[in-house]
């Protein structure tokens, strides 16, 4: 997770910078369906508790809607869409806080 933290930032860092591109491709890469296609690759599927599973879906979807707008290049677009990205984060990590009784 914290993987993701730091692409999280990456991102952001390239959209301050207007490299387009970069954010794109880092959020396909790291935090789309891509990530998740390897994670599920090198742990057996039947181990993950379904709840994150669905967590972990709904993120990676956010993530590759996010993808999608950032080519506009329009922050009134990219930026809600980031928000969902970030909520998906949250909503996972509030989860198992409360069930690993953190």
């Amino acid at each position: 997770m914290l993987q993701h933290l730091e692409t999280i930032q990456v991102i952001v860092n390239a959209l301050v910078e207007e490299d387009y591109e970069l954010a794109k491709g880092l959020t396909e890469l790291h935090l789309g369906f891509f990530m998740h296609r390897q994670a599920m690759a090198q742990q057996q599927p039947d181990n993950f508790p379904p709840a994150y599973h669905d967590l972990a879906m709904a993120h990676h979807a956010a993530a590759e809607e996010l993808a999608r707008i950032i080519p506009t290049k329009d922050l009134k677009q990219i930026l809600p869409q980031f928000n969902n990205v970030l909520k998906a984060c949250v909503a996972c990590h509030l989860e198992f806080k409360v069930k690993s009784g953190s």
